[in-house]
């Protein structure tokens, strides 16, 4: 398992499981000693920093997991909105087609509404690409394989 797939294992995990709350100690006579105290102290020091850390990443995650849902909101917009201007420009293409037959469109007229078409198709792959990186950065995020 490669250390990039561990820690977003771990930050899945870290999402789902509730964050623990301290709980009261019944500590044997011998731990009463100052050397045993001394280490209860140090370990209720690390739990306190596991928990601030555990809270942070948390806050750090969820940030990411926004982020991430809003840009797929918007790329997936923005691919709806380029079908819709290459549909347009397909027609804006068939017309003129037929103006050129006719007789009333110019051949650069025509060719110059081709260009706008296609442009229109670069326009909708270069939006089908950025939906697919936006997927891409939001499974990444919420830590799934």
């Amino acid at each position: 398992m490669s250390k990039t797939q561990w820690s977003s294992n771990v930050l899945f995990v870290a999402l789902i499981l509730p964050v623990a709350k301290p709980t009261t100690r019944t500590r044997s006579p011998c731990a009463m000693n100052s050397g045993g105290r001394a280490t209860l102290r140090e370990r209720d020091a690390q739990l306190a920093q596991a928990r601030e850390d555990l809270v942070r990443i948390r806050d750090e995650v969820a940030v990411r997991v926004r982020a991430a849902l809003n840009k797929v909101e918007r790329t997936r917009q923005m691919v709806a909105v380029s079908q819709e201007l290459l549909a347009t420009r397909q027609e804006a293409r068939r017309v003129s087609a037929q103006q050129l037959k006719q007789g009333t469109y110019l051949r650069s007229q025509a060719d110059a509404t081709a260009a706008q078409e296609f442009e229109a198709q670069t326009f909708l792959l270069q939006s089908q690409l950025e939906y697919a990186q936006a997927q891409d950065e939001l499974t990444a995020a919420i830590g799934a394989p």
